[in-house]
């Protein structure tokens, strides 16, 4: 970006706090105000005319992702295009429903290079490491043990259900199953983790190396110049086409869900429900085998379908059970790519289409 000192992966939704006695800051809950952004856009729009759409897009995706502020998502009337695209099931009788996304970019001389971290609720009656149960909608602060609040002196105890669908996950996406696996503690401090860490694993997750194959739509003029990833063309029509792609998983670990922080803005305050805290997810984490929307919302249907069939994860958006956090670089080449951006927490289709068109 060219706005000086911003860049949309600033972090400018929270201040910093103090200095904690273990290192680093905590996180304070007190959103920043409109005055207190380090962006002028009216000021970027003089002195830069001919790339003002390419920075409404840019902010408002800032704006959704990170900045509590009504005042700025109201002003900008874009509306990301899309569509359904409707499979005859004589051609694919397997895939019902493909995406299929009409946005364009106005830089055409960089080639994206996108990968996925894929957060899945998984479908067990209780939490991951207590016996409390969990259901989405109840009253805040109604589901907690001694563990899901930090509470001195109370123990984590694994779930084996979980255990036992995540393993069920990573056979259905070709993973190769670790004899020995282990969990590690994620330290940050932020106001929904009451214990200052997260339990996941990094160094010996539960699988690794998989792979999932899935079907995607795009124009075949554009493929030509954007997308060498696909693998092969299963059907054609009236120059678009239907493409087989692998996508490889680097691994699937295991992790406890943080609870849920609601920001009041008039009041200047956050409330924190913990209802969340501790269940259980798994994280799919891929390669960055993905440099379109098209392939990346065709990968999260197909694996949507496919967890909700091995009865792992109901997969449904609106309740928070599968959450994307999408990283995206940007080069001349695959080989030659610029520092990639992360896009975190979003949980429709629709959001990751627009974030990664954006």
């Amino acid at each position: 970006m060219v706005a000086g000192s911003w860049s949309p992966c600033a972090p400018l939704a929270w201040n910093q706090g103090f200095p904690t006695p273990l290192g680093g800051s905590s996180i304070s809950t007190n959103p920043i105000k409109a005055l207190d952004i380090r962006f002028s856009f009216s000021q970027f729009r003089k002195q830069h005319p001919w790339c003002e759409k390419a920075m409404i897009r840019t902010s408002l995706v800032v704006a959704v992702s990170m900045w509590p502020l009504l005042s700025i998502i109201q002003n900008m009337k874009i509306v990301p295009r899309y569509k359904y695209l409707f499979c005859i099931n004589q051609i694919i009788p397997q895939y019902h429903r493909i995406f299929y996304s009409t946005q364009t970019t106005r830089i055409t001389n960089y080639i994206p290079l996108i990968g996925l971290e894929i957060h899945a609720q998984l479908s067990a009656h209780n939490k991951l490491f207590t016996y409390v149960p969990y259901s989405f909608g109840a009253p805040p602060n109604t589901q907690l043990g001694l563990h899901d609040v930090a509470i001195p002196g109370s123990m984590p105890i694994l779930n084996r259900h979980c255990l036992e669908l995540a393993i069920i996950a990573s056979i259905g996406l070709n993973c190769k199953i670790n004899s020995i696996t282990n969990f590690d503690r994620k330290h940050y401090f932020y106001t929904d983790l009451p214990a200052g860490y997260q339990i996941t694993q990094y160094y010996k997750p539960i699988s690794i190396n998989g792979y999932l194959d899935y079907i995607w739509l795009r124009d075949h003029s554009i493929i030509e110049q954007l997308d060498p990833l696909y693998t092969e063309v299963i059907h054609s029509n009236n120059n678009q086409y239907y493409y087989r792609s692998h996508a490889r998983i680097k691994c699937i670990q295991i992790e406890q869900d943080t609870g849920k922080s609601l920001h009041n803005i008039q009041r200047d305050c956050s409330l924190i429900d913990l209802n969340r805290s501790d269940v259980g997810l798994i994280e799919i984490v891929t390669e960055p085998d993905f440099n379109s929307s098209d392939q990346v919302a065709a990968f999260i249907m197909d694996l949507s379908r496919l967890l909700r069939h091995l009865k792992c994860c109901n997969a449904i958006g609106a309740f928070g059970e599968l959450r994307v956090d999408v990283n995206v670089s940007i080069g001349q080449d695959i080989a030659n790519q610029n520092p990639r951006v992360e896009i975190k927490n979003i949980s429709t289709i629709h959001g990751v289409i627009s974030s990664i068109g954006w």
